[in-house]
């Protein structure tokens, strides 16, 4: 090896050993631009430090919960955008006694209160690359199940299609009314609606979420559910202020569009011949307090055929 770097913090000090077979005048200039880089880096880190830090799954006191623990046949649930794992604890995990179910907390929601930098940094590019790191803690090799319910069926799916790339088998992901493609869905409703919150919008996670040319290809079973009705934002919840009131309306808009496609534009990203797309009778908040609703949800997931 021409060089061979170690570091450590001792007693408080971060230091450097380098070993080196360059001649004295080029282990002068590494050693030198070594430095100078390393202080930089320290320097942005210490910036970031000042205005609340970048969290991590780690930070959070809990990154997951474990239910049926003894059970065998993993699946992974990727959180909603307003919620953690205990988004699902009373409502469809009790219907799934028999499997172990890992319910992932919401890095992007927790982290994302204290500080702008962890809505700046992250897509669900970045996003899924922490979460992989603990699904393969918990489940060292495929095939993985994966299932997402919005915010979270975008990130379930991200998660899939890095687990792919990187050569680990996929056997089914089940999205919950997830937004594809938000990009286009918003460029949209611009040209239709000129008062349209485009900057806010903009600022959105599902916004930053690429959509390439080259599809993610898969032989996985992609089980997608959309929903027959929309929510209905009551006046209740509706802001004093008048930028806040349209901000809600677009956002109502939103749902509306997505509710009229055919597949939330999910084609957009994937070649899948085994895909199924599932019409709900509730809506995109309240599928879980319906009976017949979370019985299909359920099926799907002990099912490997569904009509």
């Amino acid at each position: 090896l021409l060089l061979n770097i170690n570091g450590a913090v001792q007693r408080g000090i971060l230091v450097f050993n380098i070993g080196s077979r360059l001649t004295d005048d080029l282990a002068h200039k590494f050693q030198t631009h070594f430095q100078s880089a390393l202080i930089d880096v320290i320097d942005q880190a210490a910036l970031k430090a000042e205005s609340g830090g970048l969290c991590t799954l780690s930070d959070l006191k809990e990154a997951y919960l474990i239910a049926n623990e003894k059970s065998k046949d993993p699946i992974f649930f990727l959180p909603p955008g307003e919620g953690g794992a205990e988004s699902y604890l009373n409502n469809i995990v009790p219907q799934l006694k028999d499997r172990k179910i890992i319910l992932f907390n919401n890095l992007y929601l927790e982290g994302g209160l204290k500080n702008d930098n962890v809505q700046n940094y992250y897509t669900f590019e970045t996003l899924a690359a922490q979460y992989i790191r603990y699904i393969k803690k918990i489940q060292p090799v495929g095939p993985y199940e994966l299932f997402g319910w919005s915010f979270g069926g975008v990130l379930a799916f991200e998660i899939a299609r890095q687990l792919e790339k990187n050569g680990d088998q996929i056997s089914k992901i089940i999205l919950i009314d997830p937004y594809f493609n938000y990009k286009k869905v918003i460029e949209a409703l611009c040209q239709d609606f000129p008062k349209f919150q485009t900057r806010k919008l903009q600022d959105n996670i599902n916004y930053k979420h690429q959509c390439n040319n080259d599809k993610y290809r898969t032989n996985a079973e992609i089980v997608l559910f959309k929903f027959s009705k929309i929510d209905k934002i009551k006046s209740k919840y509706l802001a004093k202020h008048e930028d806040e009131v349209l901000l809600n309306q677009d956002i109502g808009r939103i749902a509306s569009y997505y509710n009229k496609t055919i597949n939330n534009h999910i084609k957009d990203y994937v070649s899948c011949n085994n895909m199924k797309i599932i019409p709900l009778t509730s809506t995109h908040a309240k599928w879980k307090e319906n009976i017949e609703d979370l019985s299909l949800v359920v099926k799907s997931i002990y099912s490997n055929s569904i009509p």
